[in-house]
């Protein structure tokens, strides 16, 4: 039996419910079953969820790309491990960093979480030198999806042009009568001097979501793999009188940590929502999932949020 925890201690205070409908679940070993509410309507919040699962590469080599190449069982294993953390957490809407190629999302949702409603998928691979992109499995049918691949852009005062590290990956979707915008994102690594990158890289996420807002879409969510902490410009850049407020604050600001460096707990992984949704926000199913099992996958944890999304509370 899984014994996911998501912080577990965490999810048993704040909403026991859950864990034990899910631990009643894998008890059962109901957990391939088609869960309640994946149709055009929800009876309960909308779950996102997003994990950078480090260094998902497949068993063959990608000539032109620098990615590892892992052994079968190695690819297995790992995939294995995501999909239980995916099914025990149930998530309507997952952006997932670091995976190498659509068809390992495939095999995921096909052999490790065949049906929990998972019917749409897509990866765009956009030329990072290790071969590392986002993508996403969804139990709701997007009606976009965009790409930001060939932008460029800078940084405030700068002089240099970037372009997104490892795509910009924009979803469209309706939920519940609501219209929703899902950036997932994996910016620029703090390795070999990426500040100036990752800070025109927010500031083109301002910018997609202020034109998006523009029109009249409210409900707007960027999520993903941030590689900064709340404090730098980077992140003022979307939360400073920007867009976004980050729905982990409702969190203890000891419990916020999504990653350990050398000892040193830092949050670089997020979900920020426009004021419209982060008003949906359900407080007490907003985590960051830990434990062995995390820790066995990535060197990151995963978030995850919950909305109370119903069509009245568009304009």
């Amino acid at each position: 039996m899984l014994k996911l925890s998501l912080n577990i201690s965490t999810i048993a205070r704040r909403n026991s419910a859950l864990f034990l409908v899910t631990c009643c679940l894998l008890a059962a070993g109901c957990v391939g079953s088609d869960p309640i509410g994946t149709g055009p309507e929800l009876d309960r919040p909308f779950r996102v969820m997003t994990w950078n699962v480090r260094n998902l590469f497949d068993e063959r080599d990608n000539p032109n790309s620098l990615d590892e190449v892992l052994f079968p069982g190695q690819v297995e294993a790992q995939l294995s491990r995501i999909g239980d953390v995916i099914r025990a957490a149930d998530p309507d809407f997952v952006f997932l960093q670091e995976v190498e190629n659509e068809a390992l999302l495939h095999r995921l949702v096909a052999e490790h979480i065949p049906g929990r409603g998972y019917l749409y998928r897509q990866l765009t691979e956009a030329g990072d030198p290790r071969g590392i992109n986002v993508g996403f499995i969804s139990r709701f049918e997007p009606s976009l999806v965009a790409n930001h691949q060939s932008e460029r852009f800078r940084a405030p005062g700068g002089t240099r042009e970037f372009g997104f590290a490892r795509d910009a990956v924009e979803v469209f979707l309706e939920v519940n009568g609501v219209s929703l915008v899902l950036i997932g994102l994996h910016l620029r690594s703090r390795r070999d001097d990426g500040d100036e990158h990752r800070l025109a890289e927010a500031t083109q996420v301002r910018t997609i979501t202020e034109l998006r807002s523009d029109m009249g879409n409210t409900h707007i969510l960027a999520a993903g793999d941030f590689n900064d902490t709340q404090e730098t410009a980077t992140m003022r850049t979307l939360l400073d009188d920007g867009p976004y407020l980050n729905v982990t604050e409702a969190l203890p600001p000891g419990d916020q940590w999504t990653i350990d460096t050398f000892g040193r707990r830092l949050q670089f992984d997020y979900i920020l929502a426009t004021p419209a949704l982060a008003e949906t926000a359900v407080e007490s199913e907003v985590f960051i999932l830990r434990g062995p099992e995390i820790t066995q996958t990535s060197d990151h944890a995963a978030v995850m949020a919950s909305f109370e999304l119903r069509a009245d509370q568009e304009p």
